[in-house]
């Protein structure tokens, strides 16, 4: 099974339209650049991210939910799941983040968990492949 391909069980589940567009390369217009120190990384915003399921997907047939949350080293660490509904089945995938929070402050907490779901979402989405970024990784290094 190469990256981003789905086991042909799962494939069958999907309907051609969602099939095709996961085939799709990603459209360049949705990347952001974000510089940091000397690397510059490409990514998917979240906005998009949930834009791009709802057009494959369609509206109410997927949806994000928190599997495990833990307070450790500083941070929060989190495990979001992936449920799309396809034909009878539910296919699932999981994402995990981490991120710091900055400070003591109500506020510094919110924004970690915040970040932290929408980097485990993305993540999980990213297994679909590249309609949610999968290959932007592979350019992190050198733009």
């Amino acid at each position: 099974m190469g990256v981003g391909e789905m086991p042909d069980d799962r494939k069958t589940a999907f309907t051609t339209e969602a099939l095709d567009m996961l085939r799709l390369p990603l459209d360049e217009d949705l990347v952001t650049k974000k510089v940091k120190d000397v690397v510059t990384i490409r990514i998917l915003e979240y906005p998009d991210a949930i834009n791009q399921a709802d057009r494959i997907f369609g509206k109410n047939m997927w949806e994000a939910i928190i599997q495990d949350v833990k307070v450790m080293h500083g941070g929060y660490a989190m495990v979001v799941r992936v449920e799309v509904k396809a034909g009878d089945h539910v296919i699932t995938r999981d994402g995990v983040s981490f991120r710091e929070f900055g400070g003591s402050g109500i506020a510094d907490h919110i924004l970690a968990l915040s970040e932290c779901f929408h980097d485990a979402m993305k993540m999980s989405l990213q297994s679909f492949g590249d309609q949610f970024g999968l290959t932007l990784d592979d350019s992190a290094w050198n733009d």
